[in-house]
């Protein structure tokens, strides 16, 4: 009895350890998957968070172009989310979201926490008509865009278009209107305005130009900053916004220091992972959009935005060219200089220095 009982043990212990062993073993790797029957295409279904929600804006519209001419040129096999409004988080978040692979696509501005020489996008007075901003912008030959280009890289980021939003002007309120006529005028009376300028170095440096006092906010405070009357306006965006706050501002100002210019991104990881076939549909209709986006703002631009901001009431002024070439050459010593020495380094203001346009006055 004492033989089979301490053999009866010794084939539970053998029996046990083994089922330990087998439990704690590393699990089988799971077998690839098998290619699709008959070398069928694969398929993607993305998502594009887009930071701007009016059907008018053209980056909206651009939007909805690239993801229908994606959609037809795959037959189908790429299909397109689209995500207005900041709903997938807003431009900080999107930016991170696409280079970590999380979000596969975003219409917003390039974050320069990525790196101090993407602020070079923000920089005023380095082109001042359509034909030189075209220069600087568009892929693939913009020279500006492919300063950027690496950089993006660096952050994993693919850069697939620009779009031009619009020449950035001054909004200010009933009543705060500097005298354009003169420099002296001008700045006697910009000293005495607080104007929002955006949380971006080069912006700022760029207020303190034209003379005004900066007030850094985020966007979504300007409304009501404007209407407590803790800000007398703001410096940035296209001229339809001058149309959609003007229950609140009655003044756009003309000083054209640069265009709000939104990439669209895609996170480089998935860029290239797709087949040459793929990669030629998404570059190709995203340089198809690129172009209708500068021919249709430069469109806007010069006919249906004036002619809506004079059906609001909002008046549209034009610096005289002594006070405009004033602010020029101090911006282009106080936000040059700083971004030089501060943000984007010499390397980049040299490539900027040498393709920059001369001021036409």
């Amino acid at each position: 009895m004492k033989k089979r009982g301490i053999l009866a043990l010794v084939m539970v212990v053998v029996l046990v350890t083994g089922l330990i062993a087998t439990a704690c073993a590393a699990p089988e790797p799971a077998p690839a998957p098998a290619p699709a029957p008959g070398g069928e295409k694969p398929t993607y279904d993305w998502r594009l968070g887009i930071i701007g929600e009016l059907p008018t804006c053209i980056r909206v519209r651009g939007a909805e172009m690239f993801v229908k001419l994606v959609s037809e040129r795959s037959d189908g096999r790429i299909t397109i989310g689209l995500y207005p409004g900041s709903l997938l988080g807003d431009w900080t978040v999107q930016n991170e979201l696409v280079a970590e692979g999380s979000l596969e696509l975003s219409m917003a501005c390039i974050s320069p926490a990525f790196d101090e020489r993407l602020n070079v996008n923000c920089l005023n007075y380095m082109y001042f008509d359509s034909e030189s901003c075209r220069d600087a912008f568009m892929l693939p030959n913009g020279w500006l865009a492919k300063m950027l280009q690496p950089v993006a890289a660096d952050a994993n980021l693919k850069v697939l278009y620009w779009m031009h939003e619009g020449w950035v002007g001054v909004h200010m309120t009933e009543g705060h209107l500097p005298r354009v006529d003169t420099p002296e005028n001008w700045f006697a009376d910009t000293a005495k305005m607080k104007i929002r300028c955006e949380p971006v170095k080069t912006m700022e440096k760029h207020t303190e130009a034209m003379g005004f006092k900066g007030v850094v906010l985020p966007f979504s405070e300007v409304y009501t900053a404007l209407q407590t009357g803790t800000i007398d306006g703001w410096v940035g965006s296209g001229m339809n916004r001058a149309v959609q706050y003007s229950d609140v501002i009655r003044y756009r100002i003309e000083e054209r220091g640069k265009v709000d210019a939104m990439p669209l991104m895609m996170n480089l990881d998935l860029f290239n992972s797709l087949s040459a076939e793929d990669q030629k549909i998404v570059q190709d209709a995203a340089y198809e959009v690129q172009e209708f986006g500068f021919d249709a703002i430069e469109e806007d631009e010069a006919s249906y935005w004036p002619e809506k901001c004079k059906e609001v009431g909002v008046e549209v002024i034009d610096l005289a060219p002594a006070v405009l070439a004033e602010i020029i050459k101090r911006d282009r010593d106080i936000e040059w200089n700083y971004a030089e020495k501060e943000l984007i380094g010499k390397e980049f203001m040299d490539e900027v220095r040498a393709h920059a346009q001369e001021p036409p006055l």
